[in-house]
């Protein structure tokens, strides 16, 4: 192959990369997008769930909507049916999707103080 030949390939082959570098970037700059657009969107919610617009006022709470405060603690509860009831892995599962984790309580004393105010609480692992 003569160098001309070999030149003009060298040259085609340099612009495959470049439109593939382009097309690359492209996606990285729509993916940071697209993340950037989550992340607004995520703390939105957050403030929406804490901080809701009442009379165009926010008056915020130390707990979303529908959960309980008990002390310096927020609380859900589940009052599901039996035939909907979850294994401890997907209960779990279930809490961490929502920011929140499943309630262990240690002694006796900790499962009155709570359960006085959250009665069926997703799951109360008592540890002796």
């Amino acid at each position: 192959m003569n160098l001309t030949a070999e030149n003009r390939n060298l040259r085609d082959k340099n612009e495959e990369l470049e439109t593939e570098k382009k097309n690359l970037t492209d996606q990285i700059q729509d993916m940071t997008t697209s993340w950037n657009e989550l992340n607004v969107s995520r703390a939105q919610w957050s403030i929406d769930a804490y901080c809701p617009k009442e009379n165009n006022n926010r008056k915020c709470n130390p707990c979303q909507k529908g959960w309980d405060h008990v002390e310096s603690s927020c609380y859900a509860t589940n009052d599901a049916d039996s035939n909907q009831w979850k294994t401890w892995e997907a209960a779990r599962k279930d809490c961490r999707g929502k920011s929140s984790d499943l309630v262990v309580v240690i002694n006796e004393e900790e499962m009155v103080k709570k359960t006085e105010k959250t009665v069926g609480l997703f799951i109360i692992d008592f540890i002796k």
